[in-house]
């Protein structure tokens, strides 16, 4: 049992070749891993306890066969909302500002300033349309006495209004509501979701127990202790 750092298509081939069973939360950062989450709907899960519900699916990343329990935490969903609604209004007073760095450009052609925007509205995150358009720019020039004067040619601009996306405040809730732990036991008489759950969770229990190894006051003790016999008696301690 063990964190995600475990999680790796080379280490867990190793531990199913040899036949050890393991449960371990997958990375957050493999693409199976973001696509399962994206997929999954809150509809669609059985709850495992007062606050915890999931669904299970079968993957075969590393070409390990094992089972992944998708797991929504209402507390972590909660604890999600401020920091992803600080990052989507991040993301959005970035891209208002880049629009109005495009706005102040000319277009030569029409379809040059459709390209443009096209690609602009691309790699927005957080904010989408609220109005959007091109709009045809006459050119003037200076005559002899000073005077503007049409030139006969047109130029194109850009304009357009963002407001934060709720579709982005969303996904980012969703991405830190959720977490994947996973086990090559395929038999759930054996390993239900519920008992998987719980020996994942279980672990922090057994880091905490030996915080106290970490800590100053044990390490200063350390160095008094000369036989393996007093160490050991320090750690039952």
């Amino acid at each position: 049992m063990a964190d995600s750092a475990l999680y790796s298509a080379g280490h867990i081939q190793d531990l199913d070749e040899a036949g050890t069973k393991f449960v371990t939360r997958v990375p957050g950062t493999l693409n199976e891993a973001r696509q399962a989450i994206q997929n999954t709907d809150l509809a669609d899960l059985k709850p495992l306890s007062d606050v915890y519900r999931a669904r299970e699916k079968i993957s075969e990343y590393g070409d390990v066969k094992q089972r992944w329990l998708i797991v929504y935490s209402e507390a972590a969903a909660d604890r999600a909302s401020e920091s992803a609604a600080n990052r989507r209004d991040r993301e959005h007073e970035a891209e208002k500002r880049d629009l109005r760095a495009l706005e102040m450009r000319e277009f030569s052609c029409r379809e040059d300033a459709e390209k443009a925007l096209s690609a602009f509205e691309e790699e927005l995150a957080g904010s989408v349309w609220a109005e959007k358009q091109v709009l045809q720019a006459a050119r003037f020039t200076i005559d002899e006495e000073g005077v503007p004067v049409e030139t006969g040619e047109a130029g194109y601009l850009l304009q357009g209004t963002l407001v934060p996306s709720e579709d982005r405040l969303a996904q980012l809730v969703k991405k830190k509501s959720f977490f994947i732990v996973a086990t090559n036991e395929l038999d759930k008489e054996r390993l239900s979701g519920k008992e998987l759950l719980e020996g994942y969770k279980g672990q922090s229990k057994v880091e905490r127990g030996f915080r106290f190894l970490k800590d100053p006051q044990f390490v200063a003790s350390s160095l008094f202790l000369e036989s393996e016999r007093r160490i050991m008696a320090l750690l039952m301690a």
